[in-house]
């Protein structure tokens, strides 16, 4: 059985337009295609169930936490000055981990790189 992966996206993206090939989004056509190739049913949080999810990926800040089995995961690309809810504590707590541009919260414990432009 393949695990769930679950990317919660804001309305353009849904439909699993995120992962469109061409331009800035082709970051996420590269990470789907692999997910794919080792096993992953991937997809928008419009196309697949979020309480089935192994694994749920927020983009940026969102509001709509649901409760489920899955791991929570952040990718925090959004610059602090557009969106600083994103880079409280609080709620960064609420992840198991998080992938940011933003060294000065960094561990490598939870909290990783990701260069995003």
């Amino acid at each position: 059985m393949s695990k769930i992966i679950c990317f919660k996206v804001e309305e353009p993206f849904k439909n699993n337009r995120l992962f469109v090939q061409g331009g800035f989004l082709d970051f996420f056509y590269d990470t789907i295609i692999k997910l794919e190739k080792i096993g992953f049913k991937v997809g928008t949080h419009d196309l697949v169930n979020e309480k089935k999810a192994d694994y749920i990926i927020y983009c940026d800040y969102r509001k709509d936490f649901i409760d489920n089995r899955g791991i929570k995961i952040l990718l925090a690309m959004e610059s602090i000055a557009v969106i600083p809810k994103t880079f409280k504590k609080s709620y960064l707590d609420e992840f198991d981990y998080v992938f940011t541009w933003n060294e000065e919260i960094i561990d490598n414990i939870n909290i990783f790189p990701l260069y995003f432009s």
